[in-house]
């Protein structure tokens, strides 16, 4: 619901502005995802004016802008007029990319940098014996905050925070699905079951994740991820 309101209220905000022609503006976009609101929680941009106004922004509210953490973005958007009668606010689109600057983002004492893990099995699914053929991998950023990679179908993003050995995963953001039947069950299985991780343990060339409900994921080392930290 909070969501909903900052939505509204910077569309109000904008009304002043609005003559009924498109307004550009300028925004930055912040260089890791964070988790906004939904159940389990869903992944977002964080998205700040020059002034220093900032707001959470679902991915789908910029038309045209592809994202990809770890750079600062600076962009410039065209905001359409405000519908007064039926209190639409519109969705943004990108103008341009003005700036796309490397973060510099901490890999200090992370443990799991740099390799592309590959799932092998999700403990209780139906496509046990299929998981290792899947292609499924995910490269986790634990100083830069996300945790990205291949779902089968499409490439994902997910905000993710980590406490110890205790990780919290948002919902991931995915493109539309490039694929169906199973390839696309196996997916949706994945993701749901990425986005209800609580912990890990690494064990030499293994990674297990512990999930809610008690379940649980490993992954086996693959290629090592190029890193830009």
């Amino acid at each position: 619901m909070w969501m909903v309101i900052l939505v509204l209220a910077l569309g109000l905000a904008l009304q002043g502005c609005s003559s009924g022609a498109p307004v550009e503006r300028e925004l930055i976009v912040a260089p890791a995802p964070v988790a906004c609101s939904g159940d389990p929680p869903g992944t977002c941009l964080r998205v700040s004016e020059p002034d220093g106004d900032t707001w959470l922004m679902r991915f789908d509210e910029i038309d045209g802008f592809a994202f990809e953490p770890g750079y600062t973005y600076e962009v410039v958007v065209e905001e359409p007029p405000v519908n007064q009668e039926f209190a639409v606010v519109p969705r943004l689109r990108l103008v341009r990319v003005a700036s796309r600057q490397p973060a510099e983002l901490s890999s200090a004492a992370d443990p799991l940098v740099g390799s592309a893990w590959r799932l092998q099995s999700i403990s209780g699914s139906a496509a046990e014996r299929s998981w290792p053929e899947s292609g499924i991998t995910a490269s986790f950023h634990l100083g830069g905050g996300w945790v990205d990679g291949f779902a089968g179908c499409d490439r994902y993003l997910a905000a993710l925070a980590a406490d110890g050995q205790k990780l919290t995963i948002s919902a991931p953001e995915t493109a539309p699905e490039l694929c169906a039947g199973d390839a696309a069950a196996r997916q949706r299985t994945y993701l749901h079951a990425l986005s209800r991780t609580q912990s890990y343990t690494l064990t030499g060339e293994e990674l297990e994740l512990t999930l809610a409900g008690g379940g649980r994921m490993l992954f086996r080392a693959g290629d090592r991820a190029s890193s830009r930290h």
